[in-house]
């Protein structure tokens, strides 16, 4: 596929994330918020940067987020454990992609995704509380 198309991808699995993070926020107690808000500050900033590369491509945003039933996700800890399985599945998804993007500034964004996510696994609590 082309760089634009796994982008698309790519923009899919982080409009997914943003998602869980902006409706998860309210299961968070006062003292996690801040880590919350965090998640989801970066998380914009990843459809941000991902838009604005496929657009540079100039191909377009066809991408949808999955929609992540949150209903079974009752609190903090499962909020914190689901984020995680996401989390790492995501940024297995940046390692596989990294050889299949054809030019530079792909790469260097798909480099720069796969970092952030495992920041964000360090960030999330053990266990998930």
């Amino acid at each position: 596929g082309s760089d634009a198309a796994i982008l698309n991808d790519a923009l899919g699995r982080e409009l997914s994330l943003l998602g869980v993070y902006t409706r998860g926020n309210r299961l968070l107690p006062a003292r996690q918020r801040a880590l919350g808000d965090r998640l989801r500050a970066n998380q914009q900033e990843y459809v941000d940067a991902i838009t604005k590369a496929i657009r540079g491509l100039g191909g377009d945003t066809e991408a949808e987020p999955e929609e992540i039933d949150l209903g079974p996700v009752k609190d903090a800890a499962g909020l914190f454990a689901l984020a995680t399985g996401l989390e790492e599945t995501t940024v297995e998804f940046y390692v596989d992609e990294a050889t299949h993007l054809y030019t530079a500034a792909p790469r260097t964004l798909d480099a720069w995704l796969a970092a952030g996510h495992g920041e964000h696994l360090g960030m999330l609590p053990p266990g998930g509380g």
